[in-house]
């Protein structure tokens, strides 16, 4: 893949029509994105997070993470049927009303209802 500079005619969709050429650069494949996304990104997951968002250090954010992946349970639920981060909720109506299969079920990992 040939990457250039963001050029002007690159700004002309909306979401870049009073954008500044110098924010942007092209990305691995090939799409326009900030040049800050990833500082932009870690404030977003300190602010979540609850941490003073002027003075943190990155190992800080990490650890926060790694102890909250700590405290889910080994088969957390993510099909929405359950609380995010719970177990799954063996009465859900999704996985135990006749119709429905595992594949009605949206979880990543396995769902043990």
């Amino acid at each position: 893949m040939n990457i250039t500079e963001v050029t002007e005619r690159d700004f002309r969709r909306p979401e870049f029509r009073n954008a500044d050429p110098k924010d942007y650069e092209f990305r691995g494949d090939g799409k326009i994105a900030r040049k800050d996304r990833w500082e932009t990104g870690i404030h977003r997951i300190v602010n979540a997070l609850g941490m003073s968002v002027r003075e943190f250090e990155i190992d800080d954010v990490v650890y926060a993470i790694e102890t909250i992946i700590g405290r889910m349970p080994a088969n957390p639920c993510t099909c929405g049927c359950c609380k995010i981060g719970q177990s799954h909720d063996r009465d859900c109506s999704v996985h135990n009303s006749d119709t429905s299969t595992d594949s009605d079920c949206d979880c990543t990992l396995s769902c043990s209802g």
